[in-house]
């Protein structure tokens, strides 16, 4: 069972982390639905979903080379990362402030998208370790 799990490179398990925390968090909010506080659970799964989309796909991108190519992907990848972020953000707080639309809530987006950040630390931080 473990072996599968050794052989996944640092953004993958930061995937599968990200998936499994902002899932469990998602799941034990579901009592808020009774409350009518709906943008709240779905600002967590949205959140995290582009926290681990970004993982994803530089996990795809990585190779054991660094060639010019594959660095210039990365910071293609990491410009559009901050580019949907801050369009993400931005159309959040228009909706939210501007025309009173309470879909998805600001801050858990916000802060489930650096959850995924913050798992990421932590696995790095483990690799660096064996």
């Amino acid at each position: 069972m473990k072996s599968w799990y050794r052989d996944l490179n640092v953004y993958f398990k930061t995937v599968f982390w990200t998936v499994l925390i902002i899932l469990a968090v998602s799941i034990s909010l579901i009592p808020l639905l009774f409350f009518d506080l709906m943008e709240i659970p779905l600002g967590i799964l949205t959140g995290g979903a582009f926290g681990a989309l970004y993982y994803l796909i530089i996990g795809f991108n990585q190779k054991t080379d660094y060639s010019r190519k594959t660095i210039i992907i990365d910071v293609i990848i990491l410009i559009t990362r901050f580019t949907l972020f801050a369009g993400a953000m931005f159309g959040l707080a228009w909706l939210y402030y501007k025309s009173n639309i309470h879909v998805i809530n600001i801050f858990a987006f916000a802060g489930a998208y650096l959850v995924s950040m913050l798992i990421y630390l932590i696995v790095v931080g483990k690799e660096n370790k064996k």
